[in-house]
Order: structure tokens, then C-alpha cells, then sequence
């Protein structure tokens, strides 16, 4: 049997002087020459399988082989087709297959691991992106010079989307390490960003200790005032306080501009003019209230209060002893008080605003409104808001 299938063998091959073999061909023109297989009129014979097999072993398979089974030089360029290529491996030549990441081709090289026979792997694409199928992901593979990435550079995108920057174990959609960071400059620019409208509730981004990224919604806060033009109040008593009342129409002011501004989204007023709705927020104030007395006396006082929603949240308290306007010398002379008050308000949920004037004295007290100027209205009584956060 064995002369018979050395007899086999050699009828089929063709050996010459140098050690060319061919297999179904009398004239090798290599070392080795496998012809295809064809009929006499040299057409191919279609139920014949054509093509050389290979070994086909598994990545694993190759993992427990004995570091002694490649250790020669004689065995680079060793050739195996790799059937599977599971994640979980170990044996002997671990090291050597850890370049297997699909099935394919793969050749034993000088440094003694089995590397894609392409280069690429299961990755067919001519680009810098590997694929990696066995973690789910594609990886930019070199630089810009075509040598590998070193750590700390990798840039990856998982099978899921999920990106990630200098950074190998993604669990959120965009990771960045910015480790190699040497200063506060180097991690994240954005240039040319248009502006949002001025009443627009934008999103704005917050970081956690742990870098963690979420979202929250603030409204552009920039230009938000309010500007309420007082109406006219006469004689102010001591018998009971007096809630400050807002004009209805108040018109143009002497430079043909309106003299109620309202750039606060949510604001609004209530029919009698003495009370006003302001949406959550936090705010600066300012009360400017011009006006006088009745008659002169050490003892005129007044206080203005501020209230929100029906409670009391601040007062202040003036003294003043001007009087109403004579005639001395042919020339009217008129000496007004001027009261101011400022202070912050934070409002939680949206809350009715009013302002109360108390009069301390029989003397009663007069609000000026404005002043008319050029068939126009300068006023000297106003409200202001400006919100601030």
C-alpha cells in the first residue's frame, strides 16, 4: 500500500532539478505549481473544487501551542486560516494571537505573532480605522506618520456609538481623558457661536466632581429689565397705607422712546395697576419715588414696604422736611423728597409684587409722577426690576 501511494504521488507531481513541484502540471513555474483543474479542450471543470486548503485552526487552538512549535526562525511566514477568533484565550503562546481579532488569514511574522495576511483583518477598508470585533469597535489605528497609536492617543467608537478620546473602557456616549492635558486651554474650544435671542430659554451644560456631564435648562438672562413709570397720588394721609399704583398709559418720554420697558418674559399686571406678576428668579430692585409734604415739619416720615404675594418682605423708612411749592421773589420754588430703595429679591415660583407707602405724620404726603417736557412725559416716579439669575 505505501509503494502504491508513493507511486500515486509521484505520477501526479513533476519534480525537477531544482526542486520545482507541480501538481497536475509537467512544467512547474515556482517552487510550487498547483494547476487548475481543466478538461483536454482546456475548459474548467465546474464540479471540481479548485484551490489549496490550508491548516484551519481557532485562535484559541493556537494559543495553547508549545512556544517551541514556532520557535525557529524558519517558521516567519508560517501560513493558517483562522476560523474563530474568540476574546477568551490562554496557553503557552498567548501573546503571540493576540492580533487575531477575526476570522481570515493570518502569517506568523519576524517578531513571532500571527498577523493579518492584509494587514487590515477583518477590517476589507483601505483607511485608518481598524475594526475590532471582538470589543465592539472600531479603533483609529496609527498616526499621522502610519505608526501605532501610542497610549493615551487611542480614538474609538463603539458598535453602541458611544466615543471616546484617549480612553479604552467607553460606558457613556462621549468620553474624553483629558490626562495629557497640560493646562486648563488644552482640552475643549468652540469658536463662532452665534448668540441666542434675547427671551430664549437656552440649556446650558454642568459638570459633577466625577466629570459626569448633564444638562439644565436657564433662560438668557441678559436685558432682562422691567421699567414701570408711577402714577399720580395725592395727599397721602396718615389713616391708612397706601398701595403705589403703576400708570396705565404712560406714553413717550422727551427722547420718543417708551417709558414702560418689559423684557421680562412671564411679567404681567393686574387691572387696578397696583400689583404685578414676576416669574421664578432672582432680582435687583430699585424704588425711586419723588414727592413732598403738605407742609413743613421735623416729623415727616414715611416707609415703603414691599410685599410678595400679600406678605411683608422689606421696609424703609424716610424723613423729610420739605414742603409744597411757593412763591418767593416772583419765582416758584418747589422742594421735592426723593426717596430711594434698592435691595434683592429671590422668588421661587412666579409672585404678585406691590409696594406700600405708609405716612407717619398728619401732614400728608404727595407722589409726583412727571415732569412734561416738550409735549412729552420725563418721569421721576418709576419702578425697577433687573433680573439677574
Amino acid at each position: 500500500m505505501k509503494k502504491l501511494y508513493t507511486l500515486i504521488t509521484l505520477c501526479a507531481c513533476s519534480i525537477h532539478s531544482y526542486s520545482q513541484v507541480g501538481v497536475e502540471i509537467d512544467t512547474p513555474q515556482s517552487t510550487l505549481h498547483v494547476k487548475e483543474s481543466r478538461l483536454k479542450d482546456n475548459t474548467n471543470i465546474t464540479t471540481k473544487a479548485d484551490g489549496i486548503l490550508i491548516p484551519k485552526l481557532t485562535k484559541a487552538e493556537l494559543a495553547l501551542k508549545a512556544v517551541s512549535a514556532y520557535q525557529s526562525s524558519e517558521h516567519d511566514g508560517a501560513l493558517v486560516y483562522v476560523t474563530e477568533a474568540s476574546p477568551v484565550f490562554s496557553g503557552p503562546s498567548a501573546l503571540k494571537v493576540v492580533n487575531i481579532n477575526s476570522p481570515g488569514f493570518y502569517f506568523l511574522n519576524a517578531q513571532n505573532f500571527w498577523e493579518p495576511i492584509s494587514g487590515l483583518g477583518f477590517d476589507k477598508s483601505n483607511d485608518a480605522w481598524v475594526n475590532n470585533p471582538a470589543q465592539s469597535r472600531i479603533e483609529l489605528g496609527t498616526n499621522s506618520i502610519g505608526e501605532t497609536r501610542t497610549a493615551g492617543t487611542e480614538v474609538i467608537i463603539t458598535d453602541n456609538g458611544n466615543f471616546g478620546i484617549n480612553t479604552l473602557n467607553l460606558t457613556k456616549r462621549f468620553e474624553l481623558n483629558a490626562a495629557n492635558g497640560e493646562n486648563h486651554t488644552d482640552y475643549l474650544k468652540i469658536e463662532n457661536l452665534a448668540s441666542p435671542p434675547t427671551n430664549t430659554v437656552t440649556q446650558t451644560l454642568q459638570i459633577d466632581a466625577e466629570g459626569y456631564v448633564s444638562k439644565r435648562n436657564e433662560e438668557n438672562i441678559e436685558g432682562k429689565i422691567l421699567r414701570l413709570p408711577l402714577a399720580l397720588q395725592n395727599n397721602i394721609s396718615n389713616t391708612t397705607p397706601v398701595t403705589l399704583k403703576t400708570e396705565q398709559n404712560p406714553f413717550l418720554s422727551p427722547n420718543l422712546t417708551p417709558n414702560l420697558i418689559n423684557l421680562i418674559p412671564g411679567y404681567y399686571r393686574d387691572s387696578s395697576l397696583s400689583e404685578f406678576t414676576l416669574p421664578p428668579g432672582l432680582y435687583k430692585y430699585e424704588v425711586r419715588l419723588i414727592g413732598y409734604f403738605n407742609k413743613e415739619d421735623s416729623k415727616n416720615s414715611i416707609s415703603l414696604a414691599t410685599y410678595v404675594n400679600g406678605n411683608k418682605y422689606s421696609t424703609h423708612y424716610y424723613g423729610s422736611n420739605t414742603r409744597a411749592g411757593y412763591f418767593a421773589s416772583g419765582a416758584a420754588n418747589q422742594n421735592y423728597t426723593n426717596l430711594i430703595k434698592s435691595d434683592f429679591l429671590e422668588l421661587k415660583t412666579a409672585s404678585v409684587i406691590k409696594f406700600e407707602v405708609t405716612n407717619y405724620n398728619t401732614n400728608n404726603f404727595n407722589v409726583i409722577n412727571y415732569v412734561a417736557i416738550s409735549g412729552q412725559r420725563s418721569y421721576r416716579s418709576v419702578i425697577l426690576f433687573q433680573r439677574i439669575k
